[in-house]
């Protein structure tokens, strides 16, 4: 995280540790006002804190990056790639759905 541990990176926001610990393990979500300094002390875009699309975190394309950091970074956006494409299927689903309930 930009070159700090979790309890830096809580000191920054003005949270504890136990907080931060809780967003990233979805059991709790950030404000509005933390989100955005959350952007800001990490140098990205809210949208991509959110989704993961946009404006983020470069990765060293240059080969330089450790191999397990460039998996995980494959991973993640093999991942990113099944998401869209869940959530698209939901969306035509919902509307053929809808559109059942409609006759």
């Amino acid at each position: 995280m930009m070159g700090m541990n979790q309890a830096q990176l809580a000191r920054r926001l003005g949270i504890k540790t136990q907080t931060l610990q809780n967003w990233e393990e979805d059991r709790a979500e950030p404000r509005a006002n933390k989100l955005q300094m959350l952007a800001g002390v990490l140098n990205v875009s809210i949208v991509w804190l959110m989704s993961g699309e946009g404006p983020g975190v470069s990765v060293r394309d240059d080969g330089a990056a450790p191999p397990d950091l460039r998996d995980i970074v494959a991973e993640l956006r093999e991942l990113r790639a099944l998401q869209t494409d869940l959530a698209n299927r939901t969306l035509r689903l919902e509307r053929r759905l809808i559109g059942l309930l409609r006759e």
